[in-house]
C-alpha cells in the first residue's frame, strides 16, 4: 500500500508517518547450530543485543530457538540505514549464525 501525502499538513503527515516522517526498518533471519544449549542461546542473544542492537539505538522484535526471525527498527523515532543492515548482518555472521538473511529497508508502518 502506497500512501501519498498530497496537500496534507505537517501534523497529519507526522501522524500518518509518511514523507519526512516515514520510518524504515528491515527483516532479519538466522540459524543457530542444532543442539545449542539454553545457556549458549541466552549468551548469544544477550551478546547480540549488547553489541549489535542496543549500541546502535535499534530494537528487535522476533522469536526463535535455533531458527530466528524478526524485525529491526530504531528504538526512537527514525529510520534504519544501510549501515545498520550491514552491521547486523556482519555481526551475526561473525558470531556463528548461519543462513543469515537481511531484507532491504522498507517502510515499517505501511509495508
Amino acid at each position: 500500500m502506497t500512501v501519498t501525502a498530497k496537500n496534507r499538513s505537517r501534523r497529519l503527515r507526522k501522524k500518518l508517518r509518511v514523507d519526512e516522517f516515514k520510518e524504515l526498518g528491515f527483516d532479519v533471519a538466522w540459524q543457530l547450530k542444532d543442539g545449542i544449549t539454553g545457556e549458549e542461546l541466552d549468551a548469544f542473544i544477550d551478546k547480540f543485543f549488547a553489541e549489535s542492537i542496543q549500541v546502535n539505538g535499534l530494537s528487535f522484535g522476533g522469536e526463535g530457538d535455533t531458527l530466528w526471525h524478526g524485525l529491526i527498527c530504531t528504538h526512537a523515532v527514525g529510520s534504519c540505514t544501510e549501515e545498520h543492515r550491514s552491521d547486523v548482518e556482519k555481526w551475526l555472521k561473525a558470531n556463528g549464525a548461519t543462513s543469515v538473511a537481511v531484507s532491504e529497508l522498507y517502510d515499517v508502518w505501511w509495508a
